[in-house]
């Protein structure tokens, strides 16, 4: 696949841009807090966040874009490390 800018991203529908995630983005991390699952994908040189809500059957209710790495910070404490021998 061709690099995806965030602009193309954005003009897809909600399930073309689920389709774009789950075939080609990387899945990165996920938490759940108040009843919502929190899932973060790296897509081309940005990032996508999906929030579902647990108590519609894991209903998706938002795809968000993140542009920078700056925003994801409530993410980054959820990564396990311990493995990489760090």
């Amino acid at each position: 696949m061709a690099t995806l800018t965030i602009k193309q991203f954005s003009s897809l529908s909600k399930p073309e841009k689920e389709d774009v995630i789950f075939n080609f983005g990387v899945y990165l991390v996920a938490y759940k807090n108040l009843g919502h699952l929190y899932s973060l994908y790296q897509l081309s040189s940005f990032y996508v966040e999906m929030v579902y809500v647990l108590k519609r059957g894991k209903a998706l209710i938002k795809i968000k874009v993140h542009p920078t790495p700056n925003t994801i910070d409530r993410f980054l404490d959820k990564v396990n490390i311990r493995g990489l021998g760090l």
